[in-house]
């Protein structure tokens, strides 16, 4: 039992012809803080371009957040509310040949937000994996006025 609050969730999936839909339900309970609550919500299926090893290659997700904290056992715990949204398809060229494609988005109730987009052309043989990749993140607002002042 933790010592400042209670977190307690469960998590429904369900299969179907078109993919896997999941959902995970999560509420928090801290002394100081008061309650919160998380909901996400996930889609996974194998579309064109899948491997031949049934891993779904097409992975979509939502995460909602207020005042949520995952911390019971600190006392000092603090709460977040956020928006999270993720986008990952890989493409299975051959068996040595994937290219995979990732992006997402979060803001917080802090104003702060984040965009991020990844690519990634892969050769693999056995366990080693090498490739070029290409990465764009947006900065943050803060960071963006202090590298604009030096």
């Amino acid at each position: 039992m933790a010592s400042y609050g209670q977190v307690v969730g469960a998590t429904a999936i369900v299969g179907s012809p078109w993919g896997n839909f999941s959902t995970r339900l999560s509420f928090s309970n801290h002394d100081r803080i008061g309650t919160g609550n998380s909901v996400s919500f996930n889609f996974e299926s194998s579309v064109i371009g899948a491997s031949n090893e049934a891993a779904p290659n097409l992975r979509l997700s939502a995460e909602f957040a207020d005042d949520f904290f995952s911390t019971p056992w600190e006392q000092e715990a603090s709460s977040i509310s956020f928006n999270r949204y993720l986008a990952s398809y890989t493409w299975t060229i051959n068996s040595s040949w994937y290219l995979s494609l990732t992006g997402s988005y979060y803001s917080d109730s802090l104003n702060e937000q984040q965009i991020s987009a990844t690519s990634l052309l892969n050769w693999r043989s056995g366990n080693l994996t090498i490739g070029p990749g290409l990465t764009m993140s947006q900065v943050p607002m803060c960071l963006r006025m202090i590298l604009n002042t030096l």
